[in-house]
């Protein structure tokens, strides 16, 4: 097992001599122009149940950080729910095992990544680029290197199996920052496996203050919303198009991007939707080809997920694999935590508050 290796990287750790700096947050959503257009009229609709039938396969990952001054370890698990004979299966586990970035100094970075009993660590970015003092990345673009592809790997492993034709994917279908790496050709490659093997991908998207889709001039104009679009996120929208009260769906839109990423791959359009929750907020989408195959079951899939929302403001079945996926990196965390403190290798606070929170999870049976 990989945490029983842990003490091992620990030993790595305890001799790292430079100190980092801390990284950035990534500021947007979205990092290059797009175009959003409204399908169709009547975009404010009320959900009030329906005679549904979908039995979708739920793939969600759940993501920690500790860190010391000279290095931050990004720990990623997901978990696979309705996906065949195990009610859930996870990575680390069953359908993998590389779920730990580390950013360190290079000479650190280097020894660790010629040891074969530390397999489950990712040391470079997709493109090959050294995580190091000088990766030139965002604490996101780190968590996405892993989790994007563990993630990939868990679609790749629904696709083979006859587990129906809808999937349910924490998180967007993809965003555009993943074209700096590989990131975006692994998405799209697993997203076309889906579709051979008659299966939709779907995303739910449930952090969207740093998402500024609603704030175009075509979408506010559609919703019949005069907003300031200095002061503009998609949740504030959102909560003005539908009313606080009952369950909404805001949309369809068709969403665009301009241009190609630096290796030539065209950006495929998307179609989303905002479910509206009792005034809560999350975006749902899919690729437009997707979209157009579906035909009327593409808006139902969307319906659904926000009928079907818990009081966390979460599709079920997002929240189901969600429980599983954020106790399966809690006990990563904790482990983790161990072996470093056991090495004398002081924590950042921060770290020492995630690691409580995650004990406290742990216990609680990742409540």
């Amino acid at each position: 097992m990989a945490v029983e290796r842990f003490g091992i990287l620990a030993e790595y750790l305890a001799v790292a001599k430079k100190a980092l700096t801390p990284l950035p947050s990534r500021e947007a959503e979205d990092s290059r122009p797009y175009a959003v257009r409204p399908i169709g009229e009547g975009l404010i609709r009320r959900v009030e149940g329906g005679a549904w039938r979908f039995a979708p396969v739920a793939v969600d990952g759940s993501t920690r950080k500790l860190a010391g001054p000279h290095f931050s370890a990004y720990v990623v698990g997901v978990a696979v729910y309705g996906a065949g004979e195990r009610a859930v299966s996870f990575i680390p586990g069953d359908l993998g095992r590389r779920f730990l970035a580390l950013r360190a100094p290079r000479d650190v970075l280097e020894a660790v990544e010629r040891d074969e009993r530390l397999d489950f660590l990712i040391v470079r970015r997709s493109d090959g680029t050294y995580l190091d003092e000088r990766c030139g990345c965002t604490d996101e673009d780190i968590f996405d290197e892993v989790r994007i592809s563990t993630e990939s790997a868990a679609l790749l492993h629904v696709a083979q199996r006859d587990v129906g034709d809808l999937a349910v994917l924490d998180g967007p279908i993809y965003l555009d920052h993943w074209a700096k790496t590989r990131l975006l050709a692994i998405r799209l490659d697993a997203v076309e496996k889906l579709r051979k093997a008659g299966i939709a991908a779907v995303g739910v998207v449930k952090r969207v203050a740093k998402s500024r889709k609603l704030c175009t001039e075509e979408a506010l104009e559609a919703l019949s919303l005069s907003v300031d679009t200095h002061y503009c996120n998609d949740a504030y929208v959102a909560s003005l198009a539908a009313p606080q009260r009952g369950i909404y769906l805001i949309g369809p839109f068709h969403l665009g991007y301009a241009g190609k990423d630096l290796r030539g791959y065209s950006f495929p359009d998307k179609v989303f939707w905002y479910a509206s929750i009792y005034g809560s907020a999350f975006r749902v989408e899919m690729l437009a080809d997707d979209f157009k195959r579906l035909g009327g079951d593409a808006e139902e899939v969307a319906a659904w997920l926000a009928w079907t929302a818990t009081n966390r403001g979460t599709p079920y079945v997002i929240d189901v694999a969600d429980v599983f996926a954020r106790r399966l990196t809690a006990g990563l965390l904790i482990a983790l935590r161990t072996a470093v403190k056991s090495r004398n290798i002081s924590l950042t606070y921060d770290s020492e508050m995630e690691f409580l929170n995650a004990l406290r999870e742990y216990v609680e049976g990742g409540a």
